[in-house]
């Protein structure tokens, strides 16, 4: 019983541990692709308004 109790502790704790980590690497994740592509889009592809639709129309 007690093995039991240990082995689902440690179970919960790695799932707690793994989702944590899951939601900061999709925050980091969603954080960096709203910067890089809006400066992305900022810098590259307003000067060039075509290159921009072919880009986004693929």
């Amino acid at each position: 019983m007690f093995q039991f109790c240990k082995l689902a502790h440690m179970l919960f704790k790695n799932m707690f541990l793994l989702l944590i980590t899951l939601i900061i690497y999709a925050l980091f994740i969603s954080f960096l692709n709203n910067t890089v592509i809006n400066e992305y889009k900022i810098l590259l592809l307003l000067p060039n308004l075509g290159n921009f639709w072919y880009i986004f129309s693929t």
